[in-house]
């Protein structure tokens, strides 16, 4: 579960891939990232549940699962046919669930919603036509550089959040932990440009936050560190996991 500012830079850094795999959380300003830090990749745990591997209806069907949170926040997958107010539209989803005791084998399926129509985008499969879909790329491609441009109107504890993140994932303490040694050339490249980010917003606290001095020169000095880990990082080319090469 991660603070917004952290998830944006991080799902930049892995060009958008992160998004793909969170979950909202009943706070507004949180996600569920089920994402590894150093790869973008889908983390260990979640490869072993099966709810990871639920694929996407097609556009016309009734998914026959669907999400719920519970009361304490956690994700729920339940199997069969939500229901959205409409009686009419519940029993046509249940006409339509076509599930049988038997011992066939049936695929169950879930709709991801409209917050993944940009990972549908990409992917080469949205349901937006024309004109629609030509301003949802343009809001996409601006909205991956916005990522880094709204760092500029983080506070102070959202840089720290940010910076708090970044040095426990690309400290030499945890790369060497992880015996991580290498890293995609375009990670590194957007890795720089959001400490460099971070880095040029933390000294604009120093004319401002008198009485948090000490924390922000700290904090300064923590992302120098972590600046000089991430540029000693040898570079290699590796194919970050998706969906289509899930088996």
């Amino acid at each position: 579960k991660k603070h917004e500012c952290i998830f944006k830079l991080k799902n930049y850094i892995y060009s958008q891939v992160c998004e793909e795999w969170c979950f909202n959380a009943m706070e507004d300003d949180h996600q569920y990232d089920i994402t590894d830090d150093l790869s973008g990749d889908v983390h260990d745990l979640a490869k072993k549940h099966v709810l990871m591997y639920v694929n996407e209806c097609g556009i016309n069907e009734t998914p026959t699962i669907h999400a719920e949170f519970d009361p304490e926040g956690s994700v729920h997958y339940l199997l069969g046919v939500s229901y959205n107010g409409s009686w009419k539209d519940y029993e046509e989803g249940l006409k339509q669930m076509n599930i049988k005791a038997g011992g066939d084998e049936v695929e169950v399926f879930v709709n991801y919603g409209q917050d993944y129509e940009r990972a549908r985008l990409r992917k080469g499969y949205s349901t937006l036509l024309g004109e629609d879909k030509k301003v949802a790329l343009e809001e996409m491609e601006s909205c991956e550089t916005g990522f880094v441009q709204d760092v500029s109107e983080y506070t102070l504890e959202e840089l720290s959040k940010c910076v708090d993140f970044f040095n426990s994932t690309f400290s030499n303490a945890n790369l060497n932990e992880r015996n991580f040694t290498m890293i995609d050339e375009e990670v590194k490249r957007r890795c720089l440009t959001v400490l460099n980010k971070l880095e040029l917003c933390t000294k604009a606290f120093l004319e401002n936050e008198v009485e948090e001095q000490s924390k922000v020169l700290g904090m300064l000095q923590t992302v120098s560190n972590i600046l000089k880990d991430v540029v000693e990082l040898k570079t290699n080319n590796f194919q970050r996991l998706s969906d289509n090469n899930i088996t």
